[in-house]
């Protein structure tokens, strides 16, 4: 994520192979008959939250499908907005509940939420730009440190090195996402800046764990 004058850039790469032929865990690398999986995400966010453009690109092996989208959003209490997404020479189009937020501004949402303590399930209206291009809402609980769904998927070392790893204040959620159930729940540390420094996901039917190794916190940009 960046700040910049015009807006809120983001970004996100996720590229994984499994490979489940006979001595694939013997090897460094996956072999030819591994399935190959690339999830590629951009978007840049008005400041005031009112309109959002992204770039979207999966690929499952040599499928690959590339999406341009467009949304305009509304603010709570205002008329619906609308999300234009365009792949493969097909626009679909969606309508926007009002108060559904671009995916930097919800991550700001998320955070100023848990440094509230704000108790219980909280929801935020956003948009699923990778795959499915509609509107999302998101359902976080924020997990206590002896939550035994944390002691289940992180092993005490790899907490306390979440911990010395962003250098400031983070908190472990429960993310959910029901128009996405295919990929089941997810479990996010959050560092203060809005980065997440571990995240558990569901992928194929494989639970992996993508921990940062760096977090660079940069100033804001100096506009006219």
């Amino acid at each position: 994520m960046a700040r910049r004058c015009e807006g809120w850039s983001s970004g996100e790469a996720f590229i994984y192979a499994i490979d489940r032929s006979e001595g694939a865990g013997l090897r460094k690398a996956a072999g030819e008959s591994a399935d190959r999986y690339e999830e590629r995400v951009s978007a840049v966010e008005k400041p005031d939250g009112s309109e959002l453009t992204y770039q979207a690109r999966t690929r499952h092996n040599a499928r690959v499908t590339a999406t341009q989208g467009k949304a305009r959003l509304a603010a709570a209490g205002g008329g619906e907005g609308e999300l234009a997404a365009t792949y493969n020479r097909f626009t679909q189009k969606a309508a926007l509940p009002p108060g559904t937020l671009g995916p930097v501004a919800a991550r700001a949402r998320l955070v100023e939420a848990l440094a509230a303590n704000r108790p219980g399930t909280f929801e935020l209206r956003t948009v699923d730009i990778l795959r499915f291009h509609r509107p999302l809402t998101e359902s976080f609980l924020r997990l206590e440190a002896g939550d035994p769904a944390i002691e289940a998927s992180m092993p005490e070392a790899l907490r306390d090195r979440a911990r010395e790893l962003a250098g400031g204040r983070v908190w472990a959620v429960r993310r959910r996402a029901l128009e996405l159930n295919e990929f089941g729940d997810e479990l996010w540390v959050v560092h203060e800046s809005g980065a997440i420094v571990r995240q558990i996901v569901q992928r194929q039917g494989l639970r992996l764990i993508l921990d940062a190794r760096k977090l660079s916190i940069f100033p804001d940009p100096r506009c006219g």
